[in-house]
């Protein structure tokens, strides 16, 4: 194998034949200039490397993750040149990025040009959690449930048939309703740099959709938007509610005993329902569980855990009943709602969020057009969605209700 001496050497005798040899054969002296070049290119990333390995000795670092990568060839930044200006997008792997970022001396290169730093999460997981249905191409859907069974009777006279008894069906709708989100964003902002303006843009529009869903989950109303939980009720002529109410004083506030309280509430007389409930509620009220102390003033009652993979979600215990917990801020909280006034007030919520239906009548469509804004040099970029949601079993959820002052 030749060394970079030697490459040297060949090179400059190349240069000379080239100077003075008329005759000489370009094509075969090209192509034998371009093998030495890739050659001792190289040596030299060889010899770069090595360097990079005694630095790592040197300083402890590990060197495998400095000798795992390479600069990217010139074919590399063509293509992703190419691909930026054809696409609007640019992708650096991860890996490459990290072999920059371990084998540089300095803190930042100012000439680079970094991602886009996002803001902390806003979706709750709630979006995830709940039954999700195909309903694409239906007009309406209605789902049908049972409120409750037959009830048998006894003390019969002879002679005498029973009274009837049947169980008793109810049908909550799921309607759809439109859910858009629109914005702009400049068209040449993309030719400036490499940063992905427009899939941010388009990731944007997906997650102000599924914000606004969580938010329909909650609080939907039924007539423009899907029912939420909050108002919940089926297709009666009188319509009733789906949920279960659980009352609490109208000044009351969180302490030792709610957890279980609210646990034992749902499922009715016959059951204590474990696994599959969820406690939906504003962070306002997970703070103010952590903030109860019991007799021993120094330590807290509740201990709660925050799922490592997702800040969203966690566990409230309260010595051997564990509660899944799931932060919403369209949650109404508790420990802050008014403690006065003439109308109920719903806070925490608690159950299978199975138990609330969400009908997707078509997917999510993320639109980018030029035509809108074309004079003014923007892109417009539009979500939309056909959506509607019900609760689908009865009491499948209880709504933690601070009284009013017309309770007595």
């Amino acid at each position: 194998m030749r060394t970079l001496k030697d490459i040297e050497k060949r090179l400059a005798e190349i240069k000379e034949q080239l100077e003075n040899d008329e005759n000489a054969d370009v094509n075969a002296l090209e192509q034998e200039i371009n093998t030495l070049t890739e050659e001792r290119k190289a040596l030299l990333q060889a010899a770069d490397r090595r360097k990079k390995l005694l630095e790592s000795i040197a300083e402890g670092r590990d060197a495998k993750v400095i000798d795992e990568f390479e600069a990217p060839s010139q074919n590399e930044l063509k293509r992703r040149a190419e691909e930026l200006y054809e696409t609007g997008r640019m992708r650096i792997s991860a890996a490459e990025a990290r072999s920059v970022l371990l084998s540089t001396g300095t803190l930042a290169k100012p000439t680079s040009v970094s991602g886009i730093t996002e803001p902390f999460n806003i979706i709750s997981s709630i979006v995830d959690m709940v039954y999700v249905e195909d309903l694409t191409g239906v007009g309406s859907h209605k789902v049908a449930y049972m409120k409750s069974w037959q009830e048998a009777k006894d003390n019969v006279s002879p002679g005498t048939a029973p009274t009837t008894s049947d169980p008793v069906f109810r049908t909550a709708a799921i309607n759809p309703f439109p859910m858009d989100v629109m914005t702009y964003v400049a068209k040449n902002l993309k030719k400036q740099t490499p940063l992905q303006y427009e899939e941010k843009i388009r990731r944007g529009a997906l997650i102000a959709l599924r914000k606004k869903m969580a938010s329909w989950i909650i609080n939907g109303n039924g007539s423009t938007q899907a029912y939420g939980i909050y108002n919940a009720v089926n297709t009666e002529s009188e319509p009733e509610d789906i949920y279960e109410t659980y009352l609490v004083a109208k000044d009351y506030d969180i302490n030792e005993k709610t957890l279980r309280n609210i646990v034992f509430a749902y499922g009715g007389n016959e059951n204590v329902v474990g696994n599959g409930p969820k406690l939906i509620l504003n962070k306002m009220d997970l703070i103010a569980f952590g903030d109860v102390r019991g007799t021993n003033e120094k330590r807290a009652v509740y201990e709660i855990t925050p799922d490592g993979s997702n800040p969203n979600i966690g566990v409230i215990r309260d010595g051997g009943l564990s509660v899944p917990y799931v932060i919403c801020s369209d949650v109404t909280a508790l420990t802050s709602s008014a403690k006065t006034g003439s109308a109920r007030i719903k806070t925490m919520i608690y159950g299978e969020p199975y138990a609330y239906m969400l009908g997707l009548f078509g997917d999510y469509e993320i639109r980018v057009s030029e035509d809108y804004k074309f004079g003014e040099g923007l892109l417009t970029v539009k979500g939309e969605v056909m959506a509607g949601g019900n609760i689908i079993a009865d009491k499948g959820f209880i709504v933690v209700t601070k009284k009013s002052n017309a309770d007595t």
